[in-house]
């Protein structure tokens, strides 16, 4: 072979390796499996034995059947006999529940009064500080022409300034420029902003500088802060004229207030995110660190999905896929999730479920969620072997090997038995791990966790067993979903929302902010003239007042008023020397003595004081037509007096 050609086929057979990595991985091993997984745990990263979080999480605390099990793990058995806590424990009052309910709706119409509140603060601050500028607004022109406007240009605002570094640069401009009192302002300004950046301060319009000094929760930085602040207040507040020196400093203090921001964000998400990794994957139970670790042990291709499971791509004829782990204990599923899946594994994909069945796709197959007598299970290998070494065909027999492992849990499945190949099963003969083909796919069942969970692969035993189930889909190449996998990524923000519940709330805002600008933006409109009061009739009153005479039922009093007023308006007009009343109105009403005197009688009786008869309605009817008769003699013709139909004014009392 000459040499161009081995070139050629030493490049052949580098591309065929990076394009096929997989291809070359070694196939699982399970007879190494506890030994790979006992490595792992000596490695020091785990310490769910040792000191695993107390209280225990309700996931962890299911898996506390096995601590006992687990060599040296007197930490996690510690923390199983310890308080725990379990929502199960107890039951949830159905009224607490409705309670809840209708504090969450209320919350729901609060957040959208306070999201509308929010978006009418600002228009209606607005619109009140347009008009103040206009009221105080000078039209006089500045004197100096554009220079002098350009002094004048207002500093960089605070609050809509929202870069320190872009603030630090124009800082620097303004001081080449020769604008030192500008520049000595401006590098206060950089200063505040990165603080209030990284929480320090609270930047707000009616705060001082002195209150920003006082109120910075970085010791470190309040001193500097204290020093810049008292070289642009002697600036700005004292008169003092800025010099190269003051502003040199101030430059100083604000580069290292700015600049070190970058090295506190750094440092607290490389030792918040370092210490939050090692918590979750080495001091819970319930995590699946460890397994991820055993697969790679194994020579096992694992990573995460980079994505959601809803966004998972077909995968192409005639290349080999991932196989996708999915453990809907950890990754809780969205309904368009879970078709998405089942699609998914028709069209080719290879597909790992373990986890309560209830939360399984339902086109696959239907399982049901079952419990086994014990919690000893027998997981299953199918091995072909050939006839001998150089024959290239494979027997048609079949080798089954079986490997014991103990779960937490006895959980079992309810699949098919035709449909699905058993891979796991318990000592009463229940399904604990099958395979169901799906299309041109295939899903492997698991019906729980435990082997998955780092409390589960820590028993001896267990590592082999799962080898075993896994081992049976002859793949080497893993993807393992993540808790926020099962959730499909909002494309908008309005999705976000509808995915949160909030869509009712969001439909209804639209009218709740139309009626608001309806009900407010009225106010602000062009003012009218307000109509002036209508005259209110002189009857009205009277009819009111006999109205409140009737509802407080003082019919005697009304009696006893209008006889006093009757009393005055006819001694008014009888002639000197007359005392006789009734007399007066028989002979001005031309009506009998009799009836005028025993009118005049009941009504004398009224302003004596007398208890109430009942009868005090009648007696005022009968006294006002008298009066009335008596008193406008004097002002008619004789001949037009008639002591009947003579129209006179009577109080409404019902």
């Amino acid at each position: 072979m000459t040499r161009t050609a081995r070139h050629l086929a030493l490049f052949v057979f580098a591309a065929c390796v990076a394009t096929s990595s997989s291809a070359w991985a070694r196939p699982l091993d399970p007879s190494t499996a506890d030994r790979d997984a006992q490595q792992a745990l000596t490695d020091g990263r785990y310490t769910f034995c040792k000191h695993p979080p107390t209280p225990l999480p309700p996931r962890a605390q299911s898996l506390c059947a096995i601590a006992r099990e687990i060599p040296d793990c007197e930490g996690l058995v510690r923390a199983c006999e310890g308080p725990k806590d379990d929502p199960s424990s107890w039951s949830f009052p159905s009224w607490l529940r409705a309670a809840f309910e209708f504090l969450a709706t209320i919350g729901v119409w609060l957040l959208v009064a306070a999201i509308v509140a929010l978006l009418a603060i600002p228009i209606v601050q607005g619109l009140l500080r347009a008009r103040r500028d206009r009221n105080v607004a000078d039209t006089k022109p500045p004197v100096g022409g554009d220079d002098a406007k350009e002094e004048t240009a207002p500093l960089p605002d605070l609050l809509s300034a929202t870069d320190a570094e872009r603030l630090l640069r124009h800082a620097e401009e303004l001081r080449a420029q020769g604008k030192l009192d500008r520049a000595l302002f401006t590098f206060l300004h950089a200063a505040l902003r990165a603080l209030d950046d990284r929480g320090a301060i609270r930047i707000e319009r009616h705060r001082t500088n002195g209150e920003y000094v006082r109120s910075c929760r970085e010791d470190a930085a309040r001193r500097g802060l204290r020093e810049l602040v008292r070289d642009v207040d002697r600036v700005r507040f004292g008169g003092a004229p800025p010099d190269d020196a003051s502003v040199a400093r101030a430059r100083e203090r604000a580069v290292a207030l700015v600049r070190v921001a970058v090295a506190v964000i750094l440092a607290i998400t490389l030792t918040g995110c370092t210490s939050a990794k090692r918590y979750l994957s080495g001091a819970d139970p319930s995590e699946n660190a460890l397994f991820v670790d055993l697969l790679k042990r194994q020579g096992a291709d694992v990573g995460t999905l980079g994505s959601s499971l809803a966004t998972l791509k077909a995968p192409e004829p005639g290349k080999p896929s991932p196989i996708v782990v999915v453990d809907v204990e950890r990754v809780p599923l969205a309904d368009e999730t879970r078709e998405h899946l089942a699609r998914w594994v028709e069209k080719g994909g290879t597909l790992v479920l373990a986890g309560d069945p209830a939360s399984w796709p339902k086109d696959l197959g239907g399982a049901k969620a079952a419990k086994a007598a014990s919690r000893e299970i027998h997981a299953i290998e199918v091995v072909t072997e050939a006839v001998d070494d150089d024959a290239e065909e494979e027997r048609e027999d079949l080798v089954v090997v079986d490997e014991p492992g103990i779960l937490a849990r006895p959980s079992a499945l309810e699949w098919p038995v035709k449909k699905a190949d058993v891979y796991g099963r318990f000592d009463d003969g229940k399904l604990y791990a099958g395979l169901l083909r799906h299309g041109e796919g295939k899903v492997l069942g698991v019906a729980n966790d435990d082997l998955f969970t780092n409390a589960g692969l820590a028993r001896p035993g267990n590592p082999r067993a799962l080898m075993r189930i896994l081992a049976n889909l002859h793949g080497t190449e893993f993807k393992v979903a993540r808790d926020v996998d099962g959730v499909i990524p909002p494309s908008n923000p309005l999705s976000a929302l509808v995915e949160a519940g909030l869509g009712k709330a969001l439909a209804h805002s639209p009218f709740a902010i139309t009626l608001l600008f309806f009900a407010a933006g009225a106010r602000f409109g062009r003012p009218r003239r307000a109509a002036p009061p209508a005259r209110r009739a002189f009857a009205e009153h009277v009819e009111a007042t006999g109205a409140l005479y009737a509802r407080t039922k003082v019919a005697a009093h009304a009696l006893r008023t209008y006889a006093r007023y009757a009393e005055g308006l006819l001694r008014a007009q009888m002639p000197r020397g007359t005392a006789d009343i009734a007399g007066f109105i028989a002979a001005r009403a031309s009506l009998p003595l009799e009836e005028c005197t025993r009118v005049w009688k009941r009504a004398t009786e009224s302003l004596s004081g007398a208890p109430p008869l009942g009868d005090e309605l009648h007696a005022l009817k009968d006294l006002s037509r008298v009066v009335g008769l008596a008193t406008r003699r004097g002002r008619v013709p004789e001949a037009s007096a008639r002591p009947v139909d003579r129209p006179h004014v009577e109080t409404p009392i019902q």
